[in-house]
C-alpha cells in the first residue's frame, strides 16, 4: 500500500491528511484487504483519507461520508475525489487547494520546498 501525507485547504480550513491507496504492494497485505471488504479495482482503487488533529482523527474510503463525520459535504467530497483521481500524481507535501479544483480561483498553490 502506498501513503502520502498532503494539505487540504479550503475557504474556511486547512488540515493534513493521510491518503492511503488501497492496494496490496504483496499477497499478504492483498489478503488482509479482502478480508477488510476492499476490492483490488486497479483502474479505480479506493483511498483512506485519515484526517490528522491531535484533538480528533478521522477516517474514511468514502467521498461521501464526510457530512456524517461532521465536515464540510462539498468541500471534503472535492478534495477526496480529486485525492483518488489523481493519487499517483500527488506527492509528500503536496496540497489540495478545494477552491481551484472548484474553480472559485485560478491561484494554484504550491506545496513549500
Amino acid at each position: 500500500m502506498k501513503t502520502k501525507i498532503i494539505e487540504i485547504q479550503g475557504k474556511t480550513f486547512k488540515t493534513v491528511a493521510l491518503a492511503t491507496q488501497m492496494l496490496g504492494d504483496n499477497k499478504a497485505q492483498s489478503e488482509c484487504l479482502r478480508t477488510a471488504g476492499f476490492t483490488e479495482n486497479k483502474s479505480f482503487p479506493s483511498v483512506v483519507l485519515l484526517l490528522l488533529d491531535k484533538n480528533k482523527q478521522v477516517a474514511t474510503n468514502n467521498p461521501y461520508n464526510w457530512e456524517k463525520l461532521g465536515y464540510e459535504p462539498q468541500a471534503m467530497l472535492k478534495a477526496h475525489t480529486h485525492i483518488i483521481e489523481r493519487f499517483t500524481e500527488l506527492s509528500d507535501g503536496d496540497i489540495v487547494d478545494v477552491e481551484s479544483i472548484l474553480r472559485e480561483t485560478t491561484e494554484r498553490l504550491v506545496a513549500a520546498a
